[in-house]
């Protein structure tokens, strides 16, 4: 956890500073440990303990790679791929529930023009702003960092082309073609966007474990 709000800190660090005061120890446990985390096994600052099996005795998970190239080829310009809409499919039928990850809130990536290349940014943040949409349009740009928020645009503010328009998914995406894919499903979205306040995320999970999505 790194805090965006005035002291910054990262949470990990601090947990070893404090360590540190106190003479203490701390256990960093992940499978995809930070470069400086690994570094500092390889020093010697801190010691690396494996976990050679999974726990419980559990095996890996099935993974299939599907490349969307083909899809297209397929004529299939949909965002889930056949493979995973017939599997989603199938999990309706027999009553169950389907988890989708994506790692990218909002309704696209970015905005950017088709003529000049222009991605629309952040004034104070160095970053590029992320589509957000109401009632299925994308209505506002919004900086995931400080907030900064502006109407979606309708010509570059660059070259003044009209071509703009946004790239990649995100979120709120993802959910509005899930719905419109598999019309019978009830849909959830668990996302910064959805889960405000004190128990935002307690609500959505006590929903999907009740069947409700």
């Amino acid at each position: 956890y790194q805090s965006e709000n005035v002291p910054k800190y990262h949470a990990r660090e601090v947990a070893v500073q404090r360590a540190k005061m106190l003479g203490a120890s701390v256990l960093l446990g992940s499978a995809t440990p930070s470069l400086e985390a690994y570094y500092h096994t390889t020093t010697g600052e801190y010691t690396r303990i494996e976990l050679t099996e999974r726990a419980g005795g559990a095996s890996l998970p099935r993974v299939e790679i599907v490349d969307l190239r083909e899809e297209l080829a397929a004529k299939n310009f949909s965002i889930f791929s056949r493979s995973l809409t017939a599997k989603i499919q199938k999990r309706l039928e027999r009553g169950e529930q389907t988890i989708l990850f994506l790692n990218r809130r909002g309704f696209a990536g970015f905005v950017s023009c088709r003529k000049c290349g222009e991605v629309v940014g952040c004034p104070h943040c160095a970053v590029s702003l992320k589509p957000h949409s109401r009632a299925g349009k994308v209505t506002h740009l919004t900086c995931h960092y400080c907030g900064y928020t502006i109407p979606m645009p309708q010509t570059c503010p660059s070259c003044g082309s009209k071509y703009i328009g946004t790239f990649g998914l995100g979120t709120e995406q993802v959910e509005q073609m899930a719905a419109s894919r598999f019309p019978g499903a009830r849909v959830l979205r668990m996302d910064a966007d959805t889960t405000g306040g004190k128990e935002g995320h307690d609500r959505i999970l006590k929903q999907f474990a009740a069947g409700e999505a």
